[in-house]
Parts: C-alpha cells; sequence; structure tokens
C-alpha cells in the first residue's frame, strides 16, 4: 500500500485557513444580495423561502434599494461600468430608499440609466436574476415561476403617493423619499420614454440658493447650452435658469448626459424638460359663441331704488345651481386676493372694474389680450351686467399664457409672484404632463397657506391623469350643465374633488364684449371664487380646510354612493360651504372628512 508524504503543517494549516474565509466571504456576499433582493422588492429582511440569487458576474447590474445592502450587492457582481464611481456603501447615505450606485459609476434615475461611460447601452432595466426568472424591467414585472409578485417595486427610492413604502437600511421598513425631492437630491428629470408635451429644444435646470453665475457658465459651456433667462424663486428658495439647446440634439440626450456629469451632480442642479400646459377651452367641442352686448336682463323697475348690488344675468345659470345669491349674502370675497394665472386678462372691462389689484407678465414679451383670462377672472370677480362668485375680491392678473400655452418657466414666475404678493388662492385653469419642478412649487404653496385650485382638464374618460389637478395639493374640479350631467369632455380620476357649472357659461371677453364658453376651466373658476369667500369667512382656514369645507358640503351627483372619479364629491354648494366653516376651529376644519 502507497502512502502519501505528509505536508508541512504550517503550510496545510495557512491553507485551511485561506478557504475557510473564502467560503465565509462568499456565503456573506450570497446572504447579502439574497437581502439586497428581498429589499428590493418591499420587504425589510431576507426570508429563506425565497429563492437565492445567482450573481450574473458576466454582466452585473447595479441594485437599486437601500444604500448599504446594495453595497454588498454590489460586491458581489452587481455593480455597472468599468469606470470608478460612487460605491454602494457611499450610495447608503442617500437613506432609505435612495439610489444605490456600483462600482462601475452607473446611476438609476426615475425611469433611466446615467452613467459615466459610454461603453456600454444597458437596458432600462434594473435586473435580479434568481433561479426562477424573476427580473422587474422599467415598467413591469416578468417571472418565470409562481412567486407572490411584490407589493411595491420600488425605483429611485419610491413616487408621489401615500402608499410607497421603501426599503429600511436598518429593520423594519419606512416611508422612502417622494420621486421629486429636495433640489440636488439625484433624481432624473428626463421625461418618459412616450412623453411630447414640453419645448423641443429647452430645459429648465433648478440650484439651491443663490448660486454664483459662474456655476451655470461652467455647465452651459461643458453641455452647448445657451441661457436664456435666469429667475431668482424666493417661493422655494432657488434660482431657475432656462437653456436653449445649441444644436439639435434631443431634450432626453442632454438630460442624460447633464445627469452623468459629476459636475453637474456635485452643484447639486436638477434638471427637466421645459413641459407645455395649455388652457382647458378653445378647442373644438368648447368653442367660445360670441354673445351681442345687450342691457342687463334684470332691469330696475321704476321709482325704486337700485338694488345694492348686481343680480347677474338670467343665462348665468350657475348662480342658483351653486347658490351664489345666498353665499354671498354672507360673504363677497372683500379684501382677498385672487391670482388667476392665465392668458393676458382685459384689465379695462366693466365687469372687472377696480377688481384687478396688480399684473404679473411672465412671460416678458407683448402679446393680444386673450378671451381665456378674460373669462376666467369674469367668472370670478364680475360686477356689472354679470355676477362672479366672489364679486368684491382683487384680482392678481398673471400672464404666464400665450395663445393658450404656457410653461414650467412661466408658471413658477407666475406662481412664485402670486405667493409674494399676498394672494390667498390661485386659480389655475390649465392642464398638461407631470412636472417635477412645479410639483415642488405647489408643495411650498400650500405649505404656505394658498388654496390651489386647478380645471381637471378637457382631454376625456380615457385621458390619464393631468396636472396641476392631480397634484395632492390642489383641488381639482370638473364640469357639470346645466342639468347636472358631466361635461363629457372633462377627465376622470380618483383625484377629482368636486363639480361646478361649466357648460355654456356666459363670460366677459376683450374689448367689452361677452362669450359663451365651455371647459372644466369655468368650473375651476367657480370654485376659486367660493374658496375666495371661505377665505374672507374665516381667515384662519387652512388649504386643506376650506377644500373639506368644499367637498363635505357638495351635493352627491354619481351613481355610485360617496365621492367616485366622475364628479369628485359632488357638486358645489356655496352657501352651504360656508356655513360649515362657522363655529370650527381651523384646525378641526382641516382635518375634516373632504380631504
Amino acid at each position: 500500500m502507497k502512502t502519501r508524504p505528509l505536508k508541512n503543517t504550517s503550510t496545510h494549516l495557512a491553507t485551511r485557513c485561506v478557504l475557510s474565509a473564502l467560503a465565509v466571504v462568499a456565503v456573506t456576499s450570497i446572504s447579502n444580495v439574497e437581502s439586497a433582493h428581498a429589499m428590493y422588492l418591499g420587504g425589510s429582511s431576507f426570508r429563506p423561502s425565497m429563492p437565492r440569487i445567482t450573481p450574473r458576474i458576466t454582466t452585473p447590474r447595479i441594485s437599486v434599494g437601500s444604500g448599504s445592502v446594495a453595497g454588498a450587492a454590489n460586491s458581489a457582481g452587481y455593480s455597472y461600468g468599468p469606470k470608478p464611481g460612487i460605491s454602494g456603501a457611499a450610495a447608503g447615505a442617500a437613506g432609505s430608499g435612495g439610489n444605490a450606485a456600483g462600482s462601475g459609476g452607473g446611476n438609476w434615475g426615475h425611469n433611466k440609466w446615467s452613467r459615466g461611460d459610454h461603453t456600454q447601452k444597458p437596458e432600462h432595466v434594473v435586473e435580479h436574476v434568481t433561479k426562477c426568472g424573476t427580473r422587474y424591467r422599467k415598467d413591469h414585472l416578468e417571472r418565470g415561476c409562481d412567486i407572490p409578485p411584490p407589493k411595491h417595486v420600488v425605483v429611485n427610492g419610491g413616487n408621489v403617493g401615500p402608499s410607497n413604502i421603501g426599503p429600511s437600511n436598518t429593520g423594519p421598513s419606512n416611508p422612502g423619499p417622494s420621486l421629486v425631492g429636495p433640489v440636488g437630491s439625484g433624481r432624473s428629470g428626463v421625461p418618459v420614454a412616450d412623453e411630447r408635451r414640453y419645448v423641443p429644444n429647452e430645459i429648465v435646470g433648478e440650484l439651491s440658493g443663490n448660486p454664483a453665475d459662474q456655476t451655470f457658465r461652467t455647465i452651459e459651456t461643458r453641455h452647448r447650452l445657451n441661457r436664456i433667462d435666469t429667475q431668482r424663486i424666493d417661493l422655494t428658495n432657488s434660482t431657475f435658469v432656462r437653456w436653449r439647446i445649441a444644436d439639435r440634439r434631443s431634450v432626453p440626450a442632454v438630460l442624460r448626459a447633464m445627469e452623468a456629469d459629476n459636475t453637474v451632480r456635485n452643484a447639486g442642479l436638477m434638471t427637466q424638460p421645459n413641459y407645455l400646459f395649455v388652457t382647458q377651452q378653445g378647442a373644438a367641442a368648447e368653442a367660445d359663441k360670441a354673445v351681442a352686448v345687450e342691457p342687463p336682463q334684470t332691469a330696475t323697475p321704476p321709482n325704486e331704488a337700485a338694488p345694492a348690488a348686481p343680480a347677474g344675468d338670467a343665462a348665468q345659470y350657475a348662480l342658483a345651481k351653486l347658490h351664489l345669491p345666498e353665499a354671498q349674502a354672507l360673504a363677497r370675497g372683500d379684501s382677498v386676493v385672487v391670482a388667476v394665472i392665465d392668458t393676458e386678462i382685459d384689465v379695462t372691462h366693466p365687469e372687472l372694474a377696480g377688481a384687478i389689484t396688480d399684473s404679473y407678465d411672465a412671460l416678458g414679451v407683448a402679446g393680444p389680450k386673450e378671451t381665456h383670462g378674460t373669462g376666467i377672472a369674469g367668472t370670478i370677480a364680475a360686477h356689472s351686467r354679470l355676477l362672479g362668485a366672489a364679486p368684491n375680491v382683487r384680482i392678481l392678473a398673471i400672464r404666464a399664457f400665450g395663445s393658450g400655452v404656457g410653461t414650467t418657466f412661466t408658471i413658477i414666475k407666475g406662481l412664485d409672484y402670486a405667493v409674494a404678493h399676498d394672494a390667498r388662492v390661485i386659480n389655475m385653469s390649465f392642464a398638461g404632463p407631470s412636472d417635477p419642478a412645479l410639483t415642488r412649487a405647489l408643495a411650498a404653496a400650500h405649505g404656505r397657506g394658498r388654496i390651489l385650485v386647478a380645471a381637471v382638464g378637457n382631454k376625456g374618460a380615457k385621458s390619464p391623469a393631468l396636472f396641476p389637478a392631480a397634484d395632492p395639493n390642489v383641488i381639482a374640479v370638473t364640469a357639470t350643465d346645466a342639468k347636472d350631467r358631466l361635461f363629457e369632455g372633462a377627465n376622470r380620476g380618483d383625484h377629482v374633488a368636486i363639480a361646478a357649472p361649466g357648460v355654456d357659461i356666459l363670460v366677459a371677453a376683450p374689448g367689452n364684449t361677452y362669450s359663451m364658453s365651455t371647459g372644466t376651466s369655468f368650473a375651476s373658476a367657480y370654485v376659486a371664487g367660493v374658496a375666495a369667500l371661505l377665505a374672507e369667512r374665516k381667515p384662519d382656514i387652512t388649504p386643506d380646510g376650506a377644500k373639506n369645507a368644499l367637498m363635505s358640503t357638495a351635493h352627491h351627483l354619481g351613481t355610485a354612493k360617496g365621492r367616485d372619479a366622475q364628479f369628485g364629491a359632488g357638486l358645489m354648494d356655496a352657501k352651504e360651504a360656508i356655513l360649515s366653516v362657522d363655529g370650527h376651529p381651523a384646525a378641526e376644519l382641516a382635518r375634516g372628512a373632504g380631504h
């Protein structure tokens, strides 16, 4: 029998120690990757029943979710790209649910990859390969076995909404940061693939505070941008800049390049498209009908004193529907400032005589007076032939739209001016895409006690939600007709708060004329006017308190019980809304049933 010579004892022991250490590292790495996968799917710890992840070392991918766990995944082969970048441990500083960048410098934004090198174009996918083939792509889950799908797939730390819960670094899950975070938070401003509602050759940037002009110059030189405008926005304590792309590059391509630039990231600059918004009236189905100026329909009989206040025109069916004459016996909007962010308003119209407290032009270029803005202002404050919802308010006329079109930049300038000039109510009869910068501005205005009202939009039942009406800080208003039927062109959705007349509304028009108009724009104006009555009646009412008062006193119109996606809480009742705030502390109203 042959015998095998004994090896050197010390060498043998050293080898065994090394092998043992490698085994521990391997087990730890796989365990951490499993934990990363579990937390990515919304859990707070790894469950043994879940399948193990097989790291794909040859085609690594980055993990999003808890930064510290992502660091373990990166060390096990889930980093991306050959260039040095942010380590998983460093990404952990982003906090629970934050971005986690791998050793290759890849960064997962809202729904696009941005990278510091361009050696390989990745799919828009965060991929975890398991034994049964589950992987998360850009907007759906592909599964190859019977694993219960996650309740929340957390991308970029979450999205705007109450139910999104991101993973925690230390045990129990806690809320992840919203998609729209503070300036410099690293969230992507690249629009989704099918979004085209933006100025095709412009982008908008935002930096906190008052940055030095050289900061912007450096960035625009590096990315071949021509500055059009710079605006300090006190509302968000930030500075906005509007750039034109100097060549034929697309907006998404420029934004991706900027997000991959360390200079831009280190400066804390947030970038996005200059989104487009349109006023919600004027389409073919909502065409204005010119109305000749006629004597008032409510003449004063001989030998009788003239009434103290106008009673309105007989064509104004909305007055009776909303119980406005009774409401105006309680409040008329005295000393309340209502900002109308819209097209140019004819401030010389008799219906608005003495009602315009100030004007601001966010466009900065000359333009004609337009029907939409004048009609909205008159629906709120008319007091001659017509009767507005709040005839004694002071209108802050803000021009942010030309030919019915406004942008992120002009709207935020208008919002900033409205808040700075003490507007208590802000009417926004326009609609467009989800806009991160506008969302931040709306949240800031709401936080300062401004009551924000917006039209839900006129794109019909199949349209996705439009903004700003779909923003949680805004009262979303839909339109009804004289028979309380829903305007067929109105958008639907769970965000719809309340309804008001918006079909065949007699409104003021430029040049001392009138027009018959239709759209959710005018319904929004009626609600904004009644919100001003609430603000007069109860000066300390909060935005949420006003929303609750309006919704809790509305008359239900839908077929289903309670709030629905067509009418919201129902048809507004101005008188009951005002009475509902009497004798109740503002804090109690803010907790009411309508919110």
